[in-house]
């Protein structure tokens, strides 16, 4: 009799025990007025039940703390440390963008430059792209050029003096993929410059099913699959950018910038070349359970 208390007593004490284990998640400041003005609290719940569910954590809980504006997922001790930092919280927001080449932004720049008065700032640009003079060389080239971490602030500076004689529709952005070059400490990034115009889709809003696969080279995937609504805006997108790049941005990082072909009436599109298998498997979990509608943090 005392054997079998004890091991009860045991039981019910690790239960208690492995419950007690929580992770919570701030809004972020820019998003949390809009968040309690739009009912958004309600949908990222739902989200992020689902993107543990689909994960493999169904026992998991989700709160939302009103007070304190944070989310609180509790779990049995079943949660990965992994998964919560760097997963559960992740936006996965996706859009599809139209570019411009680096021959259409060489010209727009030395047309500006004709005014006389971008002509340093112009040169300067260049230098820190390591942009190259000869426009044949870029005939398939979907990126702007290569920048280095440390030019990072000499970069943002020169886009502010540019900005006014840039299309309104310009936007920079970076490659997800870090290369890194002679010392190991310094990293490059492909800039490229899409246009955000009203040709961005929003895949995430005419999402009909994602999953993992493998590309013609044998690199792990997402393989995408658009609604109705969908297939007919990408088969728009496609025909209007024949032998011109898309570039494909998670989370304001572009993944990739194919060049298109052909037009494509199929809905289906793909992901590739940036994930390991496992990253590739959680990346389509998480677009099928949902974008997040706000940006979380976690903070314990």
């Amino acid at each position: 009799m005392k054997k079998f208390l004890f091991i009860f007593l045991l039981t019910v004490s690790a239960n208690t025990f492995a419950q007690s284990y929580s992770y919570a998640y701030k809004i972020a400041a820019k998003d949390s007025v809009s968040a309690l003005a739009a009912g958004l609290i309600d949908s990222t719940i739902v989200v992020l039940k689902k993107r543990l569910l689909r994960s493999g954590y169904a026992s998991c809980t989700v709160s939302y703390n009103s007070d304190k504006k944070e989310f609180t997922v509790t779990n049995n001790g079943e949660l990965e440390e992994e998964f919560a930092r760097k997963w559960l919280a992740k936006p996965c927001e996706v859009f599809f963008y139209e570019t411009y080449s680096p021959v259409e932004l060489a010209e727009i720049l030395v047309a500006a430059d004709k005014q006389g008065k971008i002509k340093d700032d112009k040169m300067t640009f260049y230098k820190l792209l390591n942009f190259a003079g000869n426009m044949d060389s870029y005939s398939r080239v979907s990126d702007i050029g290569t920048l280095t971490g440390p030019d990072a602030g000499a970069f943002n500076e020169v886009k502010k003096k540019l900005k006014p004689f840039l299309p309104e529709d310009c936007r920079f952005a970076y490659s997800k993929e870090i290369t890194y070059s002679g010392h190991a400490s310094v990293a490059s990034l492909q800039v490229y410059a899409l246009r955000n115009n009203e040709w961005k889709l929003p895949v995430n809003k005419m999402l009909e099913s994602a999953k993992m696969g493998f590309d013609y080279g044998g690199r792990p995937s997402i393989s995408i699959r658009f609604n109705e609504m969908g297939k007919k805006q990408f088969a728009g997108l496609t025909m209007k950018n024949i032998n011109k790049a898309i570039a494909i941005v998670v989370d304001g990082l572009v993944y990739s910038a194919p060049f298109v072909n052909s037009k494509i009436e199929g809905g289906n599109a793909e992901i590739a070349g940036v994930f390991t298998k496992e990253e590739a498997k959680q990346f389509a979990d998480m677009l099928s359970a949902g974008y997040l509608p706000v940006r979380l943090t976690l903070i314990r």
